[in-house]
Order: structure tokens, then sequence, then C-alpha cells
């Protein structure tokens, strides 16, 4: 992540279950500058203001979160129930 703690940005309940998972790795004030893939993910080179040189790392899946902004409406359309934001209730 770029930002420098994973709080900042994202709910309580998602930071709880990413820390209680042993094979999530956060790097914060990192971010994914290239890819490595032969027909699905390998590795991942990551960046940081602290290694000089990029870091690859071994990986076979990569979480994005590009924004905040649900795009719900196809659910709604189907019956799905949102909260006042505009988010499909889980």
């Amino acid at each position: 992540m770029r930002g420098q703690h994973i709080g900042a940005s994202m709910s309580q309940y998602l930071v709880d279950h990413i820390s209680a998972i042993d094979n999530i790795e956060v790097r914060a004030g990192s971010q994914v500058v290239g890819v490595e893939a032969d027909g699905r993910l390998r590795q991942l080179v990551v960046s940081s203001p602290e290694n000089r040189d990029p870091v690859v790392l071994p990986a076979d899946a990569l979480f994005i979160c590009i924004g905040g902004t649900p795009r719900s409406e196809g659910a709604i359309r189907v019956g799905a129930i949102t909260d006042a934001g505009g988010y499909v209730l889980t």
C-alpha cells in the first residue's frame, strides 16, 4: 500500500481480517511497479522509499483496491439491499 498505515483508508473489520491471515504481507509505503506472469501471476515487483532497488516477491495473488465508490447499480437491479452509501449489505 502507498500509505503508511493500513487502517487509514480501510474498515477495521478488514484490517483485522487481513492481519489474521498468515500468508498476507502488508507493505506500507510501497507500490507494485511490475508483475511477472506466464498465464498466471508468479511474482510482483515492489518499490518503496526504503529500498533503492525494486524487490521481486513471489506471489500467486494480488488484491487491488482502486477506490471507495460503490458500483452497485447492477446488484440493486437484481434485488440486493444497500446501505445509505450505496454499498451492498453482506
